[in-house]
């Protein structure tokens, strides 16, 4: 069976400017960075990763105009900027940062004001990604859910909210990152 042919072209798309997507979780399986590198590769936006090593999935993307190799410790807020930082020079020229887990959201809301010369991305209230983080805080109803066709829609249009699947067990949010005289 053929595969449909998947468009390459996208009208009103700007290449011009460069994406960075990093990686702040430790779980390298996490495949959402990857999803972002060939979307915007297929469309020749140039993607740069930064990743924890060269084993992740992602890393080894032929979408990848460029990969950066860094252990972020999230604990060391200035660390993390220095490193942003180092990447931005080593680039040339503002890019689109694109975080693709809740750890790198939540060090942008906490610590991107000084990243913002360098880099483009959304400005959302400092508690929004926290918030998101905590799926234990989203105003949904958190079952372990079978999908049935048509049931988990009418549940949720009945409640007048999402429903969430995800872990049974609550996690902890990192914890603010701390920069420095905070």
């Amino acid at each position: 069976m053929r595969r449909p042919r998947i468009s390459t072209t996208l009208a009103g798309v700007d290449t011009g400017t460069l994406a960075v997507v990093p990686k702040f979780d430790p779980n390298v399986m996490h495949h959402g960075g990857l999803g972002v590198i060939r979307g915007l590769g297929r469309l020749g936006v140039p993607v740069y990763g930064v990743h924890r090593g060269c084993w992740a999935p992602a890393a080894s993307s032929r979408y990848l105009s460029g990969r950066w190799y860094w252990r972020p410790c999230q604990e060391d807020a200035e660390r993390v900027r220095a490193g942003q930082l180092q990447l931005a020079r080593r680039i040339g020229r503002p890019a689109v940062l694109i975080p693709t887990d809740d750890a790198g959201a939540i060090f942008l809301a906490d610590q991107g004001d000084g990243l913002r010369p360098w880099f483009l991305f959304p400005e959302p209230s400092r508690d929004l990604p926290r918030r998101l983080a905590c799926k234990h805080c989203l105003p949904a109803r958190h079952d372990a859910l079978r999908y049935r066709p048509g049931r988990n829609n009418r549940h949720a249009a009945a409640r007048r909210g999402p429903l969430a699947a995800g872990p049974a067990v609550r996690q902890e949010v990192p914890p603010p990152i701390k920069g420095p005289g905070q």
